[in-house]
């Protein structure tokens, strides 16, 4: 036989879709990746940036203060010098310093000087030992002037020279203010004493700009050997403290540089000071400002900027997982339909059945084995086909019964016929029944007809064999039921006519015997009574017996007094009312209907006397057309489908049969204490029929 190979794999050379999904969804992984990371990275790059152009600014404004600030220094400074050579000047005119000695013209000479110099508080005038000559000040000075900086650099100095020497800029006690200084010389070079100003540096590094510093912020004004001359906030020129060893002296006034970093002398953080050295003078102005101060507005963008990036990140990734999660539950899904699709192919493929599947223009689209195998044709060949060429019949046209189904239920899939009985064709034309089962389908909008049918040209010769053997055996049924009546028929009329008839001419000769018999013999007596007894007892026993095996009236005077009298002696045997109503059309059926409803009657009261427990029982015999009906109802305990079904019973079986040989219907109800109740339907015609054939 040729064997028909199934479908090809449709995904046979192609990536199967698990696999591109999954690179897909890798791929949006990666892509989210990088998105995450190219924001993360961009956002560190501006903040850096950022930071760089803040440093940058902040840098050149600390630059830019300290040269103002420089630059104001060095113009007081100037001011100042010029004050302190021109009181020098004046008092080296004068000639000796005993001239010294007139206070009041020295001090108003002095006040001269400075009156329009405003951030010169005070001119003092010195001689070689020390003592204070005259001076501008509104104050009494506790400072041993002999012993001070001021003087004594110029006295331990010695220089010989015809001008003033350098200045020099020292911190009188605690006191804010600075003291500028100038030597007094004689044209022979001889010390004669010093001539000093009281500066307030209020004027040139005044706490205008400290603002812009910072709460952190500070001017400060050095000298170069390291020591603090003053400095703003006032905290800062409160603390007498040489910087000679710090940072700040190290790294910037002694190497020169113009922008440090260090850290806080009395705060702790990083700070960043500008420096910038006072030209001809032992000076040094700086201006220092805390890093966070700098970067407090970078903070605040870098918190701003970063929680951006973070969110932004966030809800990339977010996106990227649930991107990914929907890819990998498609993932899933793609692979649960590719695997639920090659589990169907191949049970589809194995069913024993043929299956095809059809498209709403009747092109088959689908092919298994089975059929393969049945119609003998090809997968190959019959996709694309029209059904008609393999079925002929009546078979995409929807039944009522399914259509009335469908609406109701509303299925995407609805049966539209069972077991239809079609005819196939095979390739080579042969023609063989089939049996099939149609449903309807809808996929992605489009109408698909699922046929699943099979060869019953086998189970069509069986049912015919089996349909010959029935008849065969309902025939020989019938013919041994009116065979068996016919013989109970007999048997009862000879019980009846001949051993009744015996019975009966014995029973007379034994009336004549004990007529004839002398008085006096009273064992013989008692002996032919109890003959007698049992001689009534044996024709009563013959007549019951020739009445159960067929009651003569039945033949005699017809179904209706069978009837009677069955009920009438029912009732008297078993005790259980009975009501008889009978149709008088139908009260003299012919044979072998009138057997037939007899012998249910009987049977369906002999279950109502072992089974139903039943107190009355009703009997109707009537005409329903061309049909005589018999109805058995009790009210006892009522029959139930295990009590028909019950193993080993024939009562009902043979009722039943008793119908089905005559054509008639038979139905047997009964509900849990509502009684029962036997429904038997003749056709009329069964007598008719019974004549013909005789």
């Amino acid at each position: 036989m040729q064997q028909y190979s199934a479908q090809p794999d449709r995904h046979a050379g192609t990536v199967p879709p698990p696999k591109r999904a999954r690179r897909l969804r890798h791929l949006v992984l990666g892509l989210g990746a990088m998105a995450v990371a190219a924001v993360l990275a961009g956002t560190a790059l501006s903040l850096w940036r950022m930071h760089e152009e803040t440093t940058e600014r902040a840098e050149e404004h600390l630059l830019g203060v300290a040269q103002i600030l420089g630059e104001q220094t060095l113009r007081s400074m100037h001011a100042v010098d010029a004050i302190l050579r021109a009181a020098a000047d004046d008092a080296q005119t004068a000639g000796r310093l005993n001239r010294f000695a007139a206070p009041s013209e020295r001090h108003r000479r002095l006040r001269e000087i400075i009156v329009h110099a405003p951030y010169v508080r005070a001119l003092l005038l010195f001689d070689a030992d020390g003592k204070l000559v005259v001076h501008t000040a509104t104050f009494p000075s506790p400072v041993p002037y002999g012993e001070s900086e001021i003087f004594r650099v110029h006295r331990d100095r010695r220089a010989t020279q015809t001008r003033p020497s350098l200045p020099v800029v020292a911190r009188i006690g605690s006191e804010r203010d600075l003291a500028v200084s100038h030597g007094l010389n004689d044209p022979d070079g001889r010390f004669l004493g010093v001539v000093a100003a009281i500066v307030d540096p209020a004027y040139f590094l005044g706490p205008q700009g400290l603002r812009e510093l910072g709460p952190d912020g500070a001017v400060r004004l050095l000298r170069r050997d390291g020591a603090l001359l003053t400095g703003y906030p006032i905290a800062i020129a409160a603390v007498t403290r040489n910087y000679r060893t710090s940072a700040l002296f190290t790294q910037g006034v002694a190497a020169g540089r113009a922008l440090i970093r260090h850290a806080g002398l009395a705060v702790a953080g990083e700070r960043m000071s500008a420096i910038r050295p006072i030209e001809n003078y032992p000076l040094v102005v700086t201006v220092t400002s805390s890093t966070d101060f700098v970067l407090r507005t970078w903070y605040r963008s870098a918190a701003l900027f970063g929680a951006i990036a973070v969110v932004t990140a966030v809800f990339l990734g977010l996106i990227t997982l649930t991107l990914a999660r929907q890819l990998r539950i498609e993932e899933e899904l793609k692979s649960n339909v590719m695997e639920s699709e090659e589990r169907l192919h191949a049970i589809i493929q194995s069913a024993m059945d043929a299956i095809i599947t059809v498209d709403e223009q009747q092109r088959i689209v689908l092919f298994n084995a089975a059929a393969q195998q049945i119609f003998r044709c090809t997968s190959t060949e019959a996709i694309g086909a029209d059904i008609g060429r393999f079925i002929r019949g009546r078979l995409l046209t929807p039944q009522p019964s399914y259509s009335a189904e469908f609406d109701e239920a509303g299925a995407p899939m609805h049966k539209m016929g069972q077991h239809l009985a079609l005819t196939g064709v095979r390739a080579g034309g042969a023609e063989f029944p089939i049996d099939a089962s149609v449903s309807r389908v809808q996929l992605h909008g489009a109408g698909l007809y699922i046929v699943i049918l099979r060869d019953i040209t086998e189970r069509r010769r069986a049912e015919q064999a089996l349909k010959r053997s029935q008849q065969e055996l309902r025939g020989l049924s019938k013919a041994a039921n009116e065979a068996l009546e016919a013989e109970r028929r007999r048997t009862a009329r000879e019980l009846h006519d001949e051993l009744g008839q015996a019975l009966t001419a014995l029973k007379m000769d034994l009336e004549s015997l004990r007529s004839a018999l002398p008085p006096g013999l009273t064992d013989l007596w008692g002996r032919l009574q109890s003959m007698h007894v049992l001689l009534d007892g044996t024709i009563a026993a013959t007549r019951r017996i020739a009445a159960d095996l067929r009651p003569l009236m039945l033949d005699d005077l017809g179904l209706a007094a069978a009837l009677d009298w069955l009920t009438h002696n029912f009732s008297t045997r078993t005790g259980i009312a009975t009501d008889l109503v009978i149709d008088d059309t139908v009260a003299q059926v012919p044979e072998p209907i009138a057997s037939a409803l007899y012998r249910i009657t009987q049977e369906s009261l002999n279950n109502v006397a072992k089974y139903a427990h039943a107190s009355t029982a009703e009997i109707r015999l009537e005409r329903d057309g061309d049909w005589v009906q018999l109805l058995v109802r009790d009210n006892g305990r009522g029959i139930g489908p295990a009590d028909q079904d019950k193993r080993g019973t024939f009562g009902l079986l043979g009722i039943r049969e008793r119908v089905m040989l005559l054509g008639g219907e038979v139905s047997i109800r009964g509900e849990p204490g509502q009684g029962s109740e036997i429904r038997a339907r003749i056709p009329l015609a069964a007598a008719q029929t019974r004549e013909a054939v005789a």
